[in-house]
Parts: structure tokens; sequence; C-alpha cells
């Protein structure tokens, strides 16, 4: 597998290879795309979220020329900026942009900035809406919102989707 330019990236991919290779006989047999996806179900619904069906099969790409609509992360690139390039070239329905938003609900922008302004919600290991309610504060949020945030409330159609995910 080709290494990326972001230290950060190749830090993960390095540890899901070390759960792959030195793991059991399950995570043997699953791809490192399997495993972060794995990853991915295990801390949303640790921190409250809904639990969903597992379904390995997942291929690896060698490099980014293998992927469709493959998009460069450099150590430069903004927090969450690479993820709405991406969702854009997709051509998700509003909803389903604004939903996978809300992923900014858990976690921080980077270890080295845990304050208020590292983190899009008050309870960043909690799986709740409270990103959204963030959100449609703008501005008067205590905590980040970043370009692709706001610009959530600047679309009436993303605007639409925030209120509701806000409510529910």
């Amino acid at each position: 597998m080709q290494r990326a330019k972001n230290a950060q990236y190749n830090a993960a991919i390095k540890i899901v290879k070390d759960v792959q290779e030195n793991g059991n006989h399950i995570t043997a047999m699953l791809s490192v795309s399997d495993l972060l996806q794995l990853g991915g179900y295990t801390a949303v619904e640790y921190c409250g979220g809904p639990s969903m069906i597992f379904r390995m099969g997942r291929k690896d790409v060698e490099t980014e020329g293998e992927a469709s609509n493959a998009v460069a992360v450099t150590a430069a690139a903004h927090e969450n900026a690479v993820m709405v390039s991406k969702f854009d070239m997709m051509g998700l329905s509003p909803s389903e942009y604004v939903a996978l938003m809300g992923s900014f609900t858990l976690g921080f922008v980077d270890d080295d900035n845990k304050g208020k302004k590292g983190r899009w919600t008050m309870n960043p290991y909690v799986f709740d809406n409270t990103y959204f309610k963030e959100v449609l504060m703008g501005h008067e949020s205590r905590y980040l919102k970043t370009e692709a945030d706001l610009k959530l409330l600047h679309d009436p159609s993303l605007k639409e989707w925030v209120e509701k995910y806000a409510e529910d």
C-alpha cells in the first residue's frame, strides 16, 4: 500500500495493519478497509450511537490512482475540507450530505488541540445531535465551526436538514 502524505493517516494505517497481523483469525482475514470500517462502527456504538450490521468484503486500494474520485490528503488540508470535497464529488442528496457532516459530533480536530475550539461539540465522546444544534448557532457557537460547517446554513436545502437533525 502506497504511503499517503498525511502523517496521521499513515499512523492510523500502521495501527490497523498491526491489528490485522497480530489480532486473531478473524482480523487476519479482513482487509485494512474492513478493519477501518469495523473500527468506525465500534466507535459509534461505544459512544451511544446506533448498532449497525457489519458486512466484510471491502477491497483495499493500493494507490490513490486506483480510487475513483480520489482526493489527495495533505498536512495542509483544513480539518474537514477533504471530507466535504469528497462529499461534493459523490453527488449525495442534501439529507445524506448533512447526515455525514454530523460525524463531527465525535472527536477533536487533532490531538494537540482539545480545547473548545478544537472540537465541534461540548462532549466529543457522545454520539448525538449536538453537532447540528451547534451549527445552527453559527458564529455564536463556543466550539469550532469551519467554512464547511457554516456552508450548511447558507444553502436552504442543507439548512432544512440541519434543523431536522437538530430536533431529533
